[in-house]
């Protein structure tokens, strides 16, 4: 049956996870992250009809239940039973739960994504300078007074946009807003874009719509860039514990590179062994095998085998 989609339009998935037998509870950016995984025997009913899973052997992978037209105004009844396996009895059990699908439009989807503020980010990563020095072992200590963000987007290999990121991320760098959610807009015809990869590219933790942030220093960052000219090539934002910062470009990169010293070629410990005449001494060959070789005695004749 075919279904109208527009904005406001809502879905209603039935869902099942894998989740570790020691969980009592499963939070919300865990649970959109979690791989959709159906229990060898399981039988679902919504509102007195049976619905069959979509399993991995028909959909490459396991995917959601869409149980949207079996439901009606009012009190609904889901009815789930399953019986797990031996191996599904050992080390983990499954969370079964309804998520609702809400379609929006790009520029809609584009609004929800929250600011964090650029005194707020920058506290953050001189916070992430701190604790590194504070952790550095006496054993072995690594003198490092900055630090280091990659500013190109993993989709497009180029300098980002819009710098954006998951709120439950926990690395500073970004990937460009645009890009991310064109690649996750439902086109027509195309029904897998509704079970889109709403997962960070960079850590694959949650980074829906409505959990993303944009990095305002990091985009105070891509201005001064534009203003200055510099966006084609930029590469590397270093931050130092002062909140000072400057950009590397693929020019100074390359530059770095041919400047660093090559490391020598280090000799082998192991020197080949000579007599006191100065020759190479010939290696020993082990001829005791457990399966002693055939030795071609030369007033034997030689054995033609013949095939037909």
């Amino acid at each position: 049956m075919l279904q109208k989609l527009k904005e406001g339009t809502q879905l209603y998935r039935l869902r099942c996870v894998k989740v570790p037998r020691s969980t009592t509870e499963l939070s919300e950016h865990s649970w959109c992250v979690s791989e959709t995984a159906w229990p060898t025997a399981i039988y679902m009913f919504v509102n007195s009809q049976e619905h069959l899973p979509r399993r991995k052997i028909h959909n490459t992978r396991d995917l959601p239940l869409d149980i949207t037209l079996a439901l009606q105004e009012g009190v609904n009844n889901i009815n789930v039973h399953f019986i797990p396996g031996p191996a599904e009895q050992k080390n983990f059990t499954y969370a079964v739960a309804v998520e609702i699908l809400t379609f929006t439009s790009l520029g809609t989807a584009k609004t929800l994504s929250q600011p964090l503020p650029a005194a707020e980010s920058q506290k953050r990563i001189c916070g992430r300078l701190a604790r590194n020095s504070e952790d550095e072992d006496d054993e072995l200590s690594i003198v490092s007074d900055d630090l280091k963000i990659t500013l190109v987007d993993p989709f497009t290999a180029r300098l980002f946009g819009v710098p954006t990121r998951g709120s439950h991320c926990e690395h500073t760098e970004c990937f460009d807003q645009d890009t991310f959610l064109q690649t996750r807009v439902l086109k027509c015809g195309y029904r897998s874009a509704i079970e889109a990869d709403w997962r960070c590219p960079i850590c694959r933790r949650d980074a829906r719509p409505q959990s993303l942030i944009v990095d305002e220093f990091l985009a105070n960052v891509r201005k001064e860039l534009e203003r200055t000219g510099r966006c084609d090539g930029a590469r590397i934002l270093q931050i130092k514990a002062d909140g000072t910062w400057e950009v590397k470009t693929d020019d100074d990169l390359a530059s770095s590179d041919k400047q660093t010293p090559q490391p020598s070629r280090i000799a082998s410990k192991r020197k080949p062994s000579t007599l006191e005449g100065g020759s190479l001494q010939r290696p020993k060959i082990d001829r005791s095998s457990s399966t002693p070789a055939r030795v071609l005695n030369e007033n034997q004749p030689p054995t033609v085998v013949i095939l037909d």
